[in-house]
């Protein structure tokens, strides 16, 4: 549907709006798939579906989904751990009312976004697939930050015996009584992405028109943690430069 369709078809749907109707149950006989894809990088995708007529007037239908491969980049980033399930009920009393219940979960794991490094410094050998917690990484960018050095003397103690937060190692000593303001970054990005969602559709034909009902409910709920840049401590805090939290 072209947009904007914010104010008749969905909230903020300026550009427009597109429908993905999934299969429906089915009254007619039981049914199902499953399909195994495998390949490089420990790739393997599965996903099926199962149909179930229970009697003339109620349906189920299950589907699955599951999805993993290993990191693209050389720190195991850009890996991919995914779970998704579906299931509807569908109960058509009469045939001219129906109704269709649906709730649908999805997990996202793994270490997840990733972000290739291009520096000075970097040989023209090394993969351009390094990721930004990747030893030879953190050893090229800490080279390039040799001047970000402080005298320990003006850093608070609290500052030069604190243990690292989650992410960043040790800022490296650039010299016998001087300390980095750039820490290196370790491999301790993640994800744990949950989404869930259901929703109910009620039709009813009135001859003159149809009657449909379409009430639902979604959750979405975001745990990552990654790094887009190279780590930094500043202002007698350790801390990290672009990297995200949610």
């Amino acid at each position: 549907m072209k947009g904007p369709q914010g104010t008749l078809y969905g909230r903020n749907a300026t550009g427009g709006a597109i429908n993905i109707i999934t299969t429906r149950p089915s009254f007619e006989s039981i049914g199902g798939y499953v399909d195994i894809e495998g390949g490089n990088y420990s790739e393997i995708n599965t996903d099926g579906a199962i149909n179930l007529p229970i009697n003339d007037s109620l349906a189920l239908r299950g589907a699955f989904q599951v999805v993993k491969h290993s990191g693209y980049l050389s720190d195991n980033t850009d890996d991919e751990r995914q779970r998704s399930g579906r299931i509807e009920a569908l109960w058509q009393p009469h045939e001219a009312v129906s109704l269709l219940l649906q709730a649908d979960y999805s997990h996202f794991g793994g270490n997840g976004a990733g972000f290739a490094v291009r520096a000075p410094g970097i040989a023209a050998g090394v993969t351009p697939w390094l990721g930004t917690t990747d030893a030879r990484a953190n050893t090229a960018l800490l080279a390039l930050a040799a001047g970000l050095c402080t005298s320990d003397d003006q850093l608070p103690p609290t500052v030069l015996g604190a243990i690292p937060p989650k992410g960043l190692g040790s800022p490296p000593q650039c010299a016998p009584g001087v300390t980095s303001l750039v820490s290196p970054l370790t491999q301790a990005s993640f994800q744990d992405n949950s989404i869930w969602g259901a929703h109910a559709e009620m039709n009813v034909d009135l001859n003159f028109a149809t009657l449909t009902l379409i009430p639902a409910y979604r959750s979405t709920v975001l745990k990552y943690f990654t790094f887009p840049s190279f780590g930094n401590a500043s202002a007698g805090r350790r801390s990290y430069l672009g990297g995200s939290r949610m």
